[in-house]
């Protein structure tokens, strides 16, 4: 199915379902739920069902946010920062360094 604005449309029978805008943008859409939404310049963006998000961006940076709220950011040099919902802070560095900060400052 093409729509009018220039998007094709496809639906599995297993119930996926495919969209390809007219800018190049991808959603796909999956029977259990999760969507799936790759940019025209390549970033990707994860929906899952039970509402945790990961985007991962062209420059191979991911970014996870959890259903309860945590955010896990990997940097496309290894890097990586998990921000708890309790709004603690854990960055480890790429050699193996972690400095944590606590949600009072510490």
């Amino acid at each position: 199915v093409t729509t009018e604005s220039g998007a094709d449309v496809v639906t599995t029978e297993s119930g996926a379902e495919f969209v390809t805008t007219e800018s190049g943008a991808e959603v796909v859409t999956t029977e259990s739920g999760a969507e799936v939404v790759t940019t025209e310049s390549g970033a990707e963006v994860v929906t899952t069902k039970s509402g945790a998000e990961v985007v991962t961006t062209e420059s191979g940076a991911e970014v996870v946010t959890t259903e309860s709220g945590a955010e896990i950011v990997t940097t496309e040099s290894g890097a990586e920062v998990v921000t708890t919902e309790s709004g603690a802070e854990v960055v480890t560095t790429e050699s193996g360094a972690e400095d944590v900060t606590t949600e009072s400052g510490a």
